[in-house]
C-alpha cells in the first residue's frame, strides 16, 4: 500500500509523472522531505495541475523545517493540512504533530535533554537536543548529540495527550555564517528574519567569502520591491556595511544528494 517517488530531480517532467501515479494510486497521504513536497506543489502550479484532485488527507514532512508561508503555499496546492514528524536516521521519530498542532515528543522511547552553553535550557530558549534512546539495545546511544537546535515548551496541547512539547525545529546547529570582524551569526538569524514574510517560499544564503554574501529567494509569483528591501536591511544590520551583499530571487534553490534543500551554505573551507 506504499508507492515511492524519488523527489532528488523533480524537474516538470517528474512532477507530472508523479502526478499522473498518484491519480492511480490514490494515496490518503504523502510522507516527503519537506522541500521535495515544496518542489511538487510549486511544479503543479507551473504546470497548471490542480493538486486538490488528488484527494489527500495529510502532508507529512519530514527531514526540514517548512517555513508557515510554505506550509501555506503547499496546503492551498494540495487541499489538507501538512503535519511535522521530526527524527533522524540513527534514532527515528523523535516527535510527531498531532492534529491540534503540538509537536508532541516521543518521551516512552527516549531520555531528551535540552542545553544550551552548557546549563539545561529554558522554556521558550533556543537548545541542543540530546538523546539517550530507550529502546536500542545492539547499540545504545547515550547522551547523543543529534546536531539540533530545538525549542521547548512547558505549554499543554488541546489535544489532551500528555506527552511534552517542542514548539519548533530550528534547524542545524552547524548552520552559521561568519562576519569580518570576527563575530558568528547562527543561521536562526536568516530563519526568524524570513519565517514570516508570506511572499518568500524557500531561501538560501551562500557566502562565497567573508566579504561576500548572496541570499537566493524562492516564490510562485514575484516577490515585491519592498520585502526585498526588507531582507537586505535585516542582513546588512547584522553583517556589517563592508560586505558585499545580493539579494534575488531564483527559479529554484540547489538540492543536496539527499535531496534537501540546504538554508546555509558556507564556502570559508571549501
Amino acid at each position: 500500500n506504499i508507492q515511492l517517488v524519488v523527489i532528488y530531480d523533480m524537474d516538470l517532467a517528474a512532477v507530472r509523472a508523479a502526478f499522473e501515479l498518484f491519480l492511480r494510486f490514490r494515496p490518503r497521504f504523502l510522507r516527503c522531505i519537506a522541500s521535495g513536497l515544496y518542489r511538487f506543489c510549486a511544479g503543479l502550479e507551473e504546470l497548471g495541475l490542480d493538486g486538490r484532485e488528488l484527494g489527500l488527507e495529510g502532508l507529512v514532512y519530514t527531514g526540514e523545517s517548512l517555513s508557515r508561508s510554505q506550509r501555506d503555499f503547499i496546503e492551498s496546492s494540495l487541499g489538507c493540512k501538512t503535519i511535522s514528524e521530526y527524527g533522524c536516521t540513527e534514532l527515528g521519530i523523535i516527535a510527531f504533530e498531532c492534529p491540534a498542532g503540538g509537536l508532541h515528543l516521543s518521551h516512552d522511547n527516549f531520555v531528551l535533554e535540552f542545553l544550551t552553553e552548557g546549563r539545561i535550557a529554558k522554556p521558550g530558549e533556543p537548545a541542543s537536543l540530546v538523546v539517550t534512546n530507550l529502546s536500542d539495545f545492539a547499540t545504545p546511544l547515550v547522551r547523543y548529540m543529534v546536531g539540533d537546535i530545538v525549542v521547548p515548551s512547558d505549554s499543554s496541547c488541546a489535544c489532551g495527550r500528555t506527552l511534552p512539547l517542542i514548539s519548533e525545529v530550528c534547524g542545524r546547529s552547524h548552520d552559521t555564517i561568519s562576519t569580518p570582524d570576527g563575530r558568528v551569526v547562527n543561521g536562526l538569524y536568516f530563519t526568524h528574519l524570513l519565517d514570516k514574510l508570506p511572499a518568500v517560499h524557500q531561501f538560501c544564503v551562500v557566502q562565497e567569502n567573508l566579504l561576500q554574501l548572496r541570499v537566493e529567494l524562492c516564490s510562485s509569483a514575484p516577490i515585491p520591491q519592498s520585502t526585498l528591501d526588507f531582507i537586505r536591511a535585516g542582513v546588512r544590520e547584522v553583517m556589517g556595511k563592508d560586505v558585499e551583499l545580493e539579494v534575488m530571487q531564483v527559479s529554484q534553490l540547489p538540492v543536496s544528494e539527499s535531496g534537501k534543500t540546504p538554508w546555509i551554505i558556507s564556502n570559508l573551507d571549501v
